[in-house]
């Protein structure tokens, strides 16, 4: 529990740092968008970076619950990342307590439950990929993790009211969670006889629920023309296109292996340091593999980079490797007791423990390493914020009214999105639709993820002065803001 305090801390100060350097971006716009809408009575609010409603970007129903939440503290989202960095927690605390079970219920001895433990908290504590999860905006699939991970613990303990709980909360949290909720619950129904009820629950839900969203619309942020190559032609985003890509992978495998040979240093540094011990176990394999073969075949590598795209095959991984130490220990054949049968820890061979605490070690140690090696690395994990950027960025918060629209580049547009209209500046040349009476248009060219080139920056301050006669509300080294006053609404501004 220390431990888990502690890394606790650690998260947080990460987020404290990311939200006060101005150092969120695109996707965490979307959230506090959504999030502070809903928080002012829009129960339907629209997202303007993306052009469609909230909804529809994966079926992301969680934000409606965490709503109430913004008038406990308003601000610009810190309250989404503190959330995040909990489900972090929560989820490895689940995740130990389902190892604790797991090897209470084979007859395990203390010092090997303890081992099991041990190794799953350091594999995800030290776990550079939750880092890059953290580094990275909010997401809701963050959340939807640790509701998967309670599920499957409470479905073993057999908890069903609670399991019922997490799982539908796990449904809400986006639809890409939906079918890892299946996949979990394909391999619990395999491990035991007594669970195979409550897995082909979870596979029912999970897939019932996935393919209700795609039809009432709410997958419009799944981009499926990334899968073309494997399909054999372009796709359109329907779910027919589904079958497309699976026909494409059974009579041209070649493809799929392309994709995966390309991608191999991306999938080693995704599950060697959540412990590779973890594809071995039957409960988890699924559904490690249901997260991250997706982003393996698609033709965008942002999909299989560290982050939050595969946190859960990071858990996952982490827990099925310290369930395989807990039946590398158990005695080949020892019948599993009743739930209701009270069980005390056994005496394990010497060998067999030997044997745990070697495989433990081995697992942590190439973990660790690979950890350390990205860690050394950096780029790939971390897009910073200059401290004088920070410091320019927030006079221009300040000067931003709350009831005017902005357009704000891709790596900084986090803390400026919660209002009705907030846009993207993701390229140039590019057509702002004008929706109030003021304007304001940010630039921060050094920030960030930010890759729009200086000379179109320059053009397009330019444009704002010359053509629509804007107002510099700001002119610093590191960040500028315009003031546009002169277009009605329902009218545009082209920036060059």
């Amino acid at each position: 529990m220390t431990v888990l305090l502690v890394y606790l801390v650690v998260l947080l100060d990460i987020s404290v740092h990311e939200y006060g350097s101005y150092n969120l971006s695109w996707d965490f716009g979307q959230a506090e968008q959504a999030w502070h809408l809903i928080a002012h009575g829009n129960l339907n609010p629209y997202d303007t970076l993306h052009q469609h409603a909230w909804w529809q970007d994966h079926g992301a129903f969680l934000i409606w619950l965490l709503a109430p939440l913004y008038w406990i503290a308003p601000n610009d989202g810190l309250t989404l990342l503190v959330v995040q960095d909990l489900a972090i927690v929560v989820a490895i605390a689940a995740a130990a307590d389902w190892t604790i079970l797991f090897s209470a219920r084979r007859g395990a001895a203390p010092i090997i439950t303890n081992v099991c433990v041990g190794t799953l908290i350091a594999l995800c504590v030290f776990n550079v990929g939750l880092y890059a999860t953290v580094l990275y905006d909010f997401h809701d699939q963050v959340l939807g993790t640790a509701f998967l991970i309670l599920t499957g613990r409470d479905v073993y303990a057999g908890r069903r009211r609670r399991a019922l709980l997490w799982g539908a909360l796990t449904l809400l949290s986006m639809d890409l969670s939906a079918l890892n909720l299946a996949a979990l619950g394909v391999g619990l129904a395999l491990i035991e006889r007594r669970l195979r009820r409550a897995g082909a629950l979870m596979a029912l839900a999970g897939v019932a629920w996935y393919l209700g969203i795609g039809l009432a619309g709410g997958s419009r942020g799944t981009t499926l023309a990334y899968y073309d190559r494997i399909a054999g032609r372009h796709l359109t985003g329907g779910l027919g296109d589904y079958g497309a890509i699976a026909r494409g992978a059974l009579r041209h495998p070649t493809r799929v292996l392309h994709q995966l040979n390309a991608y191999r240093y991306p999938l080693y540094e995704d599950l060697v340091p959540s412990g590779i011990l973890g594809l071995a176990e039957p409960s988890v394999v699924l559904a490690i593999l249901a997260v991250i073969i997706p982003g393996a075949v698609s033709s965008y590598g942002g999909f299989i980079k560290l982050g939050f795209q595969n946190t859960p095959a990071y858990l996952l991984a982490a827990v099925g490797s310290s369930l395989v130490l807990a039946r590398v220990a158990s005695p080949p054949r020892q019948p599993a007791p009743e739930p209701s049968t009270p069980v005390t820890g056994g005496r394990q061979p010497r060998s067999r423990t030997a044997l745990v605490v070697v495989l433990a070690a081995v697992t942590t140690s190439f973990g660790l390493a690979c950890d350390a090696t990205v860690a050394a690395r950096g780029g790939e994990i971390d897009f910073s914020v200059s401290a004088a950027a920070a410091q320019q960025l927030a006079v221009v918060r300040r000067l931003t009214p709350s009831g005017s629209e902005v357009a704000v580049p891709f790596g900084v547009i986090g803390r400026f999105s919660g209002r009705r209209y907030a846009y993207l500046i993701h390229d140039l040349p590019w057509k702002l639709p004008v929706a109030t009476r003021v304007v304001e248009v940010i630039f921060a060219p050094h920030a960030g993820n930010e890759w729009l080139p200086g000379a179109k920056i320059d053009a397009a301050e330019t444009a704002l002065v010359r053509l629509y006669r804007a107002k510099v509300l700001f002119a610093g080294t590191q960040a500028q803001a315009y003031e546009v006053t002169s277009i009605a609404p329902g009218g545009s501004i082209t920036l060059p």
